[in-house]
């Protein structure tokens, strides 16, 4: 052979063996799209299938020939239709578009299967010129979401319906814990009282006022746990707040030989907006721990900016510390840091802190070192607020700088005849000798009726009602009250309840 002729050989069989390797590659990206389990289909910009791989004329039931220019959308869900127009739309009018979704399709059977996909516009692409879609049956994940969306709505009704039984009872159980304290303060006031008596009466007011507490939380708890806590938001100075604590902690602490410092980072602003009542309720659950578990040495509070949106509040104290072993479960409810602690508390204080802070978008942690006689523990509680910019919110806003009123003289006092309508007997027993220490007159009646029947013989000052009585409540007594002609009409009504729902 000529050399032209060996070189037309040889180009010959290269083309041929790019070719074969062509053949080859393209079989098997062929095979490649064929086996794999997503379905792979090419539409064109009316929606009409192009080319689809062998799995997606599985999933629907439909045989091959159905794909080659099928209408899609006729197999569409109807509630699903116009989403997938839209999202059709979109990807032929912006080429660099990606959607993803899911829409039901209907299958050979007459019902329908969920359809997980995305698509990307490749229009442009010579090789292509069409939308690819590629696609997956999700009825098994749809199935399992809607399962588990409907074990969470039974849960959500379950911590509702718990949180309601717990306010429930905390409604009755506040009516004797009322008594019990009242009692307690009336017995007190009374003098000649034996050193001894005194001290068990003191003793039985306390624990009255821990079984309040104790029912405060668990009404908190079960509220969180429900998803029913709510937040306000308002004005107000956490300088202001921290020094308001230490105020409240710092007879128990003198008692205790505690030193209890407030530190006030200087950059801290005047006020920002947020929930100052629960951010008082975290810092106080804090500072009433650490005069718990601390035996000598200190407690320091301390507020600071982390940024110009974020407060960072520490507690710190030289008390036991909290061991190794228990870290981050401090924080669940009922945890105790050890067994002898079960006499201090309940553990419930710290686990509704936690939740609080979350709650307002913040993080409780802790530090606690392990060695040393005094180990101490840090809580830093970090919380996002607003800033408070509106003169609004700064007028008549409380500073450290504000000095305390002196003390004014006791005023002269009116006595007023005042009646008690409550279908509880020890109540209405506390409540008038409470007002009757104040120097007034008090009257009861047992029930709404009752009041009703008494009302047109006896002119009175003020009504303090109850608002929840058998027979007819504390409202619709008022409301028939307001009905009545002259001075019944104007009244004072004081609502009295035991209740702590919101409503």
């Amino acid at each position: 052979c000529s050399l032209v002729e060996l070189r037309a050989i040889k180009l010959s069989i290269a083309e041929t063996i790019c070719r074969l390797l062509r053949v080859q590659t393209d079989r098997r990206f062929q095979r490649l799209i064929e086996n794999i389990t997503d379905t792979v289909t090419v539409v064109d910009a009316s929606g009409v299938p192009v080319w689809t791989s062998a799995s997606g004329r599985k999933d629907l039931g439909y045989d091959v020939g159905f794909w080659g220019g099928a209408d899609l959308l006729a197999l569409v869900h109807p509630e699903d239709k116009a989403q997938i127009e839209a999202n059709l739309g979109a990807l032929v009018n912006d080429p660099t578009s990606v959607v993803a979704g899911e829409v039901r399709l209907r299958r050979t059977d007459g019902g329908y299967s969920f359809i997980g996909f995305d698509a990307a516009n490749r229009l442009g692409d010579p090789d292509i010129e069409g939308i690819v879609i590629t696609a997956r049956n999700i009825d098994a994940l749809v199935q399992a979401r809607t399962e588990r969306e409907g074990r969470d709505v039974e849960l959500r009704k379950a911590l509702a319906a718990q949180a309601q039984l717990i306010a429930g009872v905390s409604h009755e159980m506040r009516t004797p814990i009322h008594a019990i304290g009242g009692l307690s303060e009336l017995v007190l006031s009374v003098e000649g009282l034996s050193i001894e008596h005194r001290r068990q009466v003191e003793t039985i007011a306390r624990e009255a006022e821990a079984l309040r507490v104790l029912l405060d939380e668990l009404l908190d708890l079960s509220k969180i746990g429900a998803g029913q806590i709510e937040l306000s938001t308002a004005a107000f100075s956490p300088a202001v707040l921290l020094d308001e604590v230490a105020r409240a902690h710092r007879p128990n602490a003198a008692k205790k030989d505690l030193l209890l410092s407030v530190e006030i980072d200087p950059s801290m602003p005047r006020a920002v907006r947020g929930d100052e009542f629960r951010t008082r309720q975290i810092l106080m659950n804090l500072c009433s721990n650490a005069l718990k578990y601390t035996d000598e040495g200190r407690i320091d509070l301390k507020v600071s900016m982390v940024d110009e949106l974020t407060a960072l509040f520490e507690v710190a104290d030289t008390g036991r510390g909290v061991p190794a072993e228990i870290g981050s479960a401090i924080f669940e409810p009922y945890a105790q840091a050890r067994l002898d602690d079960r006499r201090m508390g309940t553990g419930i204080g710290l686990a509704i802190s936690a939740r609080l802070a979350e709650a307002m978008g913040g993080q409780l942690t802790f530090e606690s070192p392990t060695s040393g006689p005094m180990n101490g523990t840090t809580f830093r509680c970090t919380i996002p607020y607003q800033r408070a910019r509106r003169a609004a919110d700064l007028e008549g806003l409380r500073t450290l700088d504000d000095e305390p009123s002196a003390q004014q003289p006791e005023p002269d006092v009116t006595p007023l005849d005042l009646l008690v309508v409550d279908d509880s007997s020890v109540n209405r027993m506390v409540i008038s000798r409470q007002i009757e220490s104040l120097g007034h007159e008090a009257f009861a009646c047992e029930s709404g009726l009752a009041f009703l029947e008494w009302v047109g013989d006896h002119p009175i000052d003020m009504v303090l009602m109850d608002w929840q009585m058998p027979g007819i409540d504390g409202l619709e007594t008022t409301r028939r009250l307001r009905s009545l002609a002259g001075q019944w009409a104007e009244i004072p009504v004081v609502a009295m309840t035991a209740s702590a729902m919101s409503g």
